[in-house]
């Protein structure tokens, strides 16, 4: 039970209003793809194509917005996605000096796969550890 009343975030103008339940998807399938029934096809359409220019171009401010969407994911799934889809959308120098908003939502990606008994890449080994 929640003791303060939770407002829905509108998701950024630049997202469907679906995006979470797209995004939950992707967090399932990125978790078990062997049990999942998910279209791979639908992630490349729907959350890769669109949006890896606009991610390497405005980083910040992409994923802040990614953020925000995610804000309220209560099953963390939907986090989760977003953390692969930091993976999956950056390139170049980008991929290897994330803006802070992607960090986070890695950072909330690692703590998601801690609490589900799912191993880290050396990527995400790397990035879990405290900041010198």
């Amino acid at each position: 039970m929640s003791f303060f009343a939770r407002r829905p975030r509108e998701p950024a103008e630049r997202f469907p209003g679906d995006l979470l339940g797209v995004l939950e998807r992707f967090g399932r399938f990125e978790s078990g793809p062997q049990g999942s029934e998910a279209d791979y096809d639908e992630f490349v359409r729907r959350l890769f194509v669109p949006y890896v220019e606009q991610a390497n171009n405005d980083p910040h401010d992409f994923f802040s917005d990614l953020q925000a969407v995610v804000a309220d994911d209560a099953g963390g799934y939907a986090t989760f996605g977003a953390a692969r889809l930091v993976w999956e959308l950056l390139t170049g120098e980008v991929k290897y000096k994330p803006p802070a908003p992607a960090l986070a939502l890695v950072r909330a990606g690692i703590e998601f796969k801690r609490a589900h008994g799912l191993a880290l890449t050396f990527w995400e080994m790397d990035l879990s550890r405290p900041a010198t």
